[in-house]
């Protein structure tokens, strides 16, 4: 998510602030998260991963997905998940 912040160029070869990108759209949130579109979309459905609705459209806040991500890591690491995934356990 870091990349999506990074300055831009201008037209004049000069290195600009971008503004910060406080959400976004399905598909940029599945790249940041590294996951599918079609994944995302079902978590945002069953109203695991947290969105916001403005109109019609749906948007991933940045904070609350890094949030959310945080808490998916701490589940994991308290289940023992982690441990079992790579046969440790």
């Amino acid at each position: 998510m870091e990349a999506l912040m990074n300055p831009t160029a201008t037209k004049t070869g000069l290195q600009e602030s971008a503004p910060p990108v406080l959400a976004m759209r399905l598909k940029r949130a599945a790249l940041a998260l590294d996951v599918s579109e079609r994944w995302l979309w079902a978590r945002t459905q069953d109203q695991t991963v947290p969105c916001v609705r403005v109109g019609g459209t749906v948007l991933y806040d940045v904070d609350a997905l890094r949030g959310w991500l945080a808490s998916q890591g701490e589940k994991n690491r308290t289940s023992g998940f982690a441990r079992r995934k790579v046969g440790l356990q």
